[in-house]
């Protein structure tokens, strides 16, 4: 049986991209019904509102840049810990979320206060979560095959003692 690739920064992003998609679709989707604009259907988004797929591929590009900007794509994947990139996923999506209300959410008609709340957290909730999601099942899955021996790091252990042989 032939010996897995190792998992590429590339599949990562892949991750990331699938993610942003998949909040940005449900955000729009919410918005559209908060402000009571046509059209109101999934298949509505794809289809009658010609600003959402530019949006999403927008979106997307933002997301990925400020991951980019804020170091997500900067270590392997193998050197990665969960709760670090658990901690970094709530940080980044805290800071694009604020950018998102202020550079698209704000131009919104709806005057309500609730409004902007909804949005904000329901976008900062569910692209934490979303990201976050993607990014722990990669993870897991490096860290499963580092255990079984399938990849390993090239180290130097220094010291001359019996601990530098255990």
């Amino acid at each position: 049986m032939p010996s897995p690739r190792p998992i590429q920064i590339s599949t990562y992003i892949f991750s990331d991209i699938i993610a942003s998609v998949i909040v940005w679709t449900a955000i729009s989707l919410q918005r559209k019904l908060q402000l009571n604009e046509e059209p109101q259907t999934l298949t509505g988004l794809f289809t009658q509102d010609n600003y959402f797929p530019l949006s999403l591929i927008l979106t997307v590009i933002f997301w990925l840049g400020l991951y980019s900007i804020m170091g997500a794509y900067s270590n392997s994947v193998y050197k990665r810990s969960r709760l670090t990139d658990f901690n970094s996923s709530l940080i980044q999506a805290s800071s694009g979320a604020i950018i998102l209300l202020f550079v698209l959410f704000m131009n919104d008609s709806e005057r309500n206060y609730s409004y902007f709340y909804i949005t904000f957290f329901s976008l900062l909730l569910l692209q934490a979560v979303v990201t976050s999601i993607g990014r722990l099942i990669i993870i897991t899955i490096a860290k499963q095959q580092l255990a079984a021996g399938k990849f390993s790091f090239k180290t130097i252990i220094i010291g001359n003692n019996r601990k530098a042989f255990d």
